[in-house]
C-alpha cells in the first residue's frame, strides 16, 4: 500500500506527485507507480492533444514521456490523497472541480536531481539521445518550448526523454501572438536570448538594455563561453547582429519571429542543458583531467558551439547538429531528414 504522494514539482499548471492514490470521479484510481499530475481543465485538454501529437511520431516512446490517461479527479479522496492535495497549493484559489488529473509512466528522475555519476549515464550517448530527441520534434513540426533539466528524466539505463509538453507549440500552423506572449524575464536560461529579444521589445523595453542585462544576469552565457571558445564580445556582437538584421525583432513581430526561428528554440535550449552537464562533469569528477582526454570534447564543441549561436540566423537546428554529431543515426535516413536537410 502507498503511503502517500510526493509532490515533484508545482507551477503555473499544476502539481504533479509519485506514488499518489489520487482517484477519477468514476472512483478509479489515476495511477500509483506512475506520475500523476494535477492541471486545470484547459492545460490538460492541451496537453493531452499535444500528447497524441507526440505519440504518432515514429519511436516517440524511447525519447518522450507523455500522459496516458485523463479524468475528473473524485471529490471524495482518501486519506493520503487529501494530504497529497493539500501540497499543491494552487488549490487554494482554484476548485478542484476545475482541475483534472493526468498519469504518465514513471521515467525516471529528472536531472536536477539525478546523479550523473552513475555508471550508466555516458555522456556522448547522452548528446545523441538529446539531439535525436529534438531532432525528431523538429522533422515533424513540433517545438517543445521548455526544455530545461527539470523537463528531462533519466531511467535506470541512463536514458534521457522529454517530458510536460504542455507549452508546446505546433508549428505547421504559427501560433497567435497571444500565445507567443510571456512575462519579460531575463533568468530563463533555455529561453533563447532572441525570443527574449523580440518579446521584450514587444513590450516597449530598450533592445540594447535587454542584451546587456542578458550578459549581466546569465551565468550559462560566461560557462558556454568557456567551454564552446567563443568569446563573450563576440557573443554580444553576434545578438545585436541578430537583432539589428532581423526586421521581426526589431518591430516586436513575436508571430514572424517563430515562423521564422521555430526550428531553433529547442536547439538552444538542448545546447544550454548539453553545456550545463559538460561543467557539471568537470566539477564532479575526481580527475577533470582524464574525464575530458576521455570524451570527444572537440567534436561536440564544434557542435554545440553552433546550436548556441546568439545569432539565430546562424544557428544550427537539433536535426543539423544530429547531423555532425551522429551522421549514421537511424533517423538521419529518413525520408523526412533527408528533406529537411537539403532545405536548409
Amino acid at each position: 500500500m502507498w503511503s502517500g504522494g510526493t509532490v515533484l514539482k508545482e507551477g503555473t499548471y499544476g502539481c504533479t506527485f509519485t506514488e499518489s492514490t489520487l482517484q477519477c470521479a468514476d472512483g478509479t484510481p489515476i495511477g500509483t507507480k506512475g506520475i500523476v499530475k494535477l492541471t486545470q481543465d484547459a492545460y490538460a485538454t492541451y496537453e493531452m492533444t499535444l500528447a497524441d501529437r507526440v505519440r504518432a511520431l515514429p519511436g516517440w516512446e524511447r525519447y518522450y514521456l507523455v500522459p496516458e490517461r485523463s479524468c475528473t479527479p473524485s471529490e471524495h479522496q482518501d486519506k493520503a490523497a487529501r494530504k497529497d492535495l493539500k501540497r499543491c497549493l494552487l488549490l487554494k484559489d482554484v476548485p478542484l472541480s476545475e482541475f483534472r488529473l493526468l498519469s504518465m509512466a514513471h521515467g525516471g528522475v529528472d536531472l536536477h536531481r539525478y546523479s550523473i555519476l552513475q555508471p550508466a549515464f555516458r555522456f556522448p550517448q547522452v548528446v545523441t539521445q538529446l539531439l535525436a530527441a529534438g531532432a525528431l520534434l523538429t522533422l515533424h513540426r513540433l517545438v517543445h518550448t521548455d526544455l530545461h533539466r527539470g523537463n528531462v528524466v533519466v531511467d535506470s539505463f541512463g536514458v534521457c526523454r522529454f517530458i510536460d509538453f504542455n507549452v508546446s507549440l505546433d508549428a505547421r500552423s504559427p501560433p497567435k501572438e497571444s500565445t507567443l506572449s510571456s512575462q519579460h524575464s531575463l533568468t530563463l536560461e533555455q529561453s533563447a536570448p532572441d525570443y527574449t529579444l523580440v518579446n521584450a521589445v514587444a513590450q516597449g523595453i530598450d533592445p540594447y538594455r535587454v542584451i546587456d542585462a542578458l550578459f549581466k544576469k546569465q551565468k550559462i552565457l560566461k560557462t558556454m563561453s568557456v567551454l564552446l571558445s567563443y568569446p563573450l564580445p563576440q557573443m554580444k556582437a553576434d545578438l545585436t547582429h541578430g537583432y539589428e538584421s532581423s526586421e521581426s525583432i526589431q518591430t516586436g513581430n513575436r508571430v514572424a519571429w517563430f515562423r521564422a526561428h521555430w526550428h531553433t528554440v529547442d536547439s538552444w535550449s538542448i545546447g544550454v542543458l548539453l553545456v550545463s552537464l559538460w561543467n557539471q562533469f568537470l566539477v564532479s569528477v575526481p580527475d577533470p583531467e582524464a574525464w575530458k582526454a576521455s570524451q570527444p570534447l572537440d567534436a561536440l564543441r564544434s557542435v554545440v558551439r553552433r546550436m548556441c549561436e546568439l545569432d539565430a540566423n546562424r544557428r544550427w537546428d537539433a536535426v543539423q547538429a544530429l547531423k555532425q554529431w551522429a551522421p549514421s543515426h537511424e533517423l538521419l535516413r529518413t525520408r523526412w531528414a533527408t528533406e529537411w536537410l537539403a532545405s536548409v
